[in-house]
Parts: C-alpha cells; structure tokens; sequence
C-alpha cells in the first residue's frame, strides 16, 4: 500500500540471558503479563471503552446520584465519564447522554444499559477491587487509569457500523484528546464483504486510529461467533487472540476456542490478522454487584493490552514531565504503542529475554511456526507476534527515543519517524555488535491512510460518511 509517508520506528532488543520462569494463576502477575509488579498504576492516563453495554458509575457528580444499586454496579469500578448511545427515531442519527451531567440522570437507571459484559472488560483495565484474598485478584491492569465508556441502546442493524463510528469518534475525543488506547471487546458479522478493512467500521477505525492518534485494541473471534470478524481485520490498531494456562498456571497456550479463518478470497492472502496473545482464561474480574466473576474469551485478552497502554503512557508523562532526554511526544504515538508491545512479546523462554514459551492450539512453537521461515509471513495466524509481556515491553519502551542522526543507538529502545518513500532511507547504527547465532527483534509499524470518499469535510466523521477503499 502506497502513502504520501510512511511512519517508520525501530524497537529492538538483543539480551543473552536465561530468564527464570515463574508460576502464578494472576492473569496480572509473572504467568501472566507480568504487569504487577512495574509500580505502574494509569494515573492519569485517559484510555476508552466501546461496548454493546456500558459499565456502571457510582460516582455523584453535582451532588445526584449515579447509577444505583439497582443496575448492579460495582464500586471498585470507577470510570472517568460514561456514555450511553441512542439513536434519533427520526433521522437515525446517534445521540450521546453524558451519565456524568445528564440532569435526567434518575431515569437512566429505568434505562439501565449497565451490562456484565462491559463491566467484566471495563474490570479487566480499571478495577481497584483488593478484597479478594486467594491466589486470584480483581484489580485492574491500569486501576488509575482515567476511562471513558460507551454502549450502545437500540440500534437498528442497517445503522450499527455508523452508530459504533460516531460512538468511538465520540470517546477518542475525550479528556481533551488525550485518549491513547480504545478497548473493541465486540465484534460485527462481515455481512459480504471480504476481510480486507474495507467495512466502514473498520475503515473507520484506521482513519480515526491515524486522525486521533489512538491504539484500537480488539479482540479476536471465538468458536461461539466465528463470523464475526469487523473489525479485526482492520490494518492500524491490535487485534487480540486469547491465551490459556499450563498445568503451572503460566498463561502461554492457544485456547482451542479461538478462531483463525482469513477470508481465502481476500486480496492480502499472505495476511494473518492476530497480533498479539493475552490472557483469557478463567480470568478473575470485578463483576456487577461487588462481586467478583470468572470467565474466558478474547473480550478479557483485550483489556489486557488496553490497560498496558496506560500503564507505559503514564511512564512516558512522568518523563517527559521531567525532561528527561529521548522523551516527548513521540513516546504518546499510536504507532509506537504497537511497536513496542509486539516486538516485547514473548515467543521462546529465555530468548530475548522472553520468559515463556507460547504453543499454538496443536503444540507447535514460533520456531515450528510458518513465521519463523516465511518473510512475507512476519506473524503467526495463531499468536501474532507472541505472548503480551507487560514488564518487557516496558524494558523496552523504558531507555526512550533514539534518532537517526548519524549517532549511535542503543540495543534496546525505539524511535518515530517518518521516510519520504523510495530511497529515502533512515539509518540506525547499533552501539555494540551483534555476537554471532544471537538474536534481534526489530518491529516496524506504519498506518493506512484511509480517506473520506464523501462527507469529512469539518474533518470529523458524521452519520452518513463513507471512506475509500486504500491509499
């Protein structure tokens, strides 16, 4: 695909040592993602929620009261601003109602819209839940993290791909438009188009991915609803397959109930569409009523990664807030976001530092792998660039930006930056060389451009736009 110009960064590391394995049911924990242990909370960091529901707030803005008892919320979850989506029965066009100002803010609990889905994905990236005393826990990834939410109320079929763009454009401008990652735990049918991002929601998403600067994150589909593929098959966010746990509880394995079936009519027929692996089983979450719940799938792999954003995004503020060299607002980009968190992921323990090692659903490895061997094949259709790795990828988000401007980089770090096209080329030369039979992960990742093919013209999208195809 061809673009004016393409956003190119480096991310790389070359580390030698043998990792110690650790054993842990925490989804959170060092068998897990190995978030918890970062002194990483969020704080401060705006991430967003589109759901086919919405998560409760018991918060009492303006001295009213939230969401009550009666929609069974939890209270250890704890939104920055929620949204419910309804669509005029007149025009079809969407409506939004701030929960956080509506001064009709009593009927909304008639309404309801507060559902366990959203609240279990919403639990997952935010929960501040310490109650639980066993092996397991209900606290968030990101328990700090400021998040905006939406769900959705009565949307005729023929309207969702517009409702659920208007509702998504929606979050990605809160907080002043500093959200940096948008959690997807939902997915459309493909109805007859071809898995190739051209649906309007996932078009979509790579304009508003590129316009708004924001990692979409969305889970993959499941054996229970294979045909719904929009909007992981769109080019510029994350789409998430969901991991289950070895007998030492370490979560490394592909759950049989994931679903990996690329259209074969699709014009990129060397595309694979997982990116990354994250835990999804039998995942421990703050659920409605301040209780805590236990289930599996994609759509609790997701959050995962979503809550992982804010956790780096809040090093970053902490960092560039102290003028720390190699830190401004590049380190905020989307594109370097992806980067970092697929080439941290871990495919063999003890390379690289990786401290598992990951199984696709038949037992095969990265290095059994058709990735491993093919170069027009740099992810696997199962695991994508690996296992998310929380405390890896911030090692190499950590040491900051590197430019190259004819010094020399370190092994581990990153850059953003943009080339011209043909022959304009960026050189990165590495400070120390590479020992012979080592190892070297190094991830690019650039946007689609997606374009307007009508509408766009005050450079937001409204009901009734539509997209071209590819640029």
């Amino acid at each position: 695909m061809k673009s004016k110009a393409s956003m190119v960064l480096f991310c790389m590391t070359i580390i030698l040592s043998e990792s110690a394995v650790f054993a842990s049911q925490v989804s959170t924990g060092p068998g897990g993602i190995h978030s918890s242990g970062l002194g990483l909370t969020g704080n401060g960091v705006g991430i967003g929620q589109v759901d086919v529901g919405r998560p409760g707030d018991p918060a009492s803005p303006n001295g009213m009261p939230f969401d009550t008892a009666a929609n069974l919320i939890n209270t250890f979850i704890l939104p920055a601003e929620v949204f419910y989506t309804t669509v005029d029965p007149v025009s079809g066009a969407p409506n939004f109602t701030a929960t956080a100002n509506a001064a009709s803010e009593i009927e909304l609990d008639a309404q309801g819209n507060v559902t366990p889905h959203s609240t279990l994905v919403a639990g997952v990236m935010i929960s501040r839940d310490t109650t639980v005393v066993n092996s397991d826990t209900a606290v968030g990834v990101a328990p700090q993290a400021n998040l905006f939410a939406t769900g959705l109320i009565s949307v005729p079929t023929q309207n969702v791909h517009d409702v659920l763009s208007v509702a998504a454009q929606h979050i990605a401008t809160r907080d002043g438009g500093n959200i940096h990652a948008i959690n997807l735990s939902f997915g459309l049918p493909l109805a007859s188009q071809l898995p190739d991002g051209t649906s309007l929601f996932s078009s979509f998403v790579d304009w508003s991915a590129r316009v708004h600067d924001v990692l979409y994150v969305t889970a993959g589909p499941e054996i229970s609803s294979p045909d719904v593929i929009t909007p992981t098959d769109n080019f510029n966010g994350i789409t998430v397959a969901y991991s289950k746990k070895d007998t030492s509880g370490k979560y490394r394995i592909v759950d049989d109930d994931n679903v990996f079936t690329p259209n074969p009519l699709s014009p990129f027929t060397e595309r694979t569409f997982t990116d990354l692996l994250a835990p999804g089983q039998d995942i421990t979450m703050a659920s409605q009523g301040n209780v805590t719940g236990t289930s599996s799938g994609t759509s609790f792999a997701a959050p995962h990664v979503t809550g992982t954003v804010a956790l780096l995004q809040e090093h970053a503020n902490t960092q560039i807030g102290n003028s720390v060299p190699g830190w401004d607002g590049d380190a905020r980009r989307h594109q370097v976001m992806k980067a970092v968190l697929m080439n941290s992921a871990d495919k063999v323990s003890g390379r690289l530092g990786s401290t598992r090692t990951v199984l696709k659903k038949n037992g095969d490895t990265w290095d059994d792998s058709d990735a491993a061997f093919d170069i027009f094949l740099p992810l696997d259709e199962e695991m994508g660039a690996g296992h998310l790795n929380a405390k890896r990828a911030f090692d190499q988000y950590s040491p900051g930006e590197s430019d190259p401007d004819g010094a020399s980089v370190p092994v581990v770090g990153w850059d953003f930056d943009t080339t011209t096209g043909l022959n304009d080329v960026n050189k990165y030369v590495l400070n120390q060389e590479l020992l012979k039979d080592s190892y070297i992960s190094i991830t690019l990742a650039w946007d689609r451009e997606v374009t307007f093919a009508s509408g766009g013209g005050d450079g937001r999208f409204d009901s009734g736009d539509t997209f071209n195809g590819y640029s």
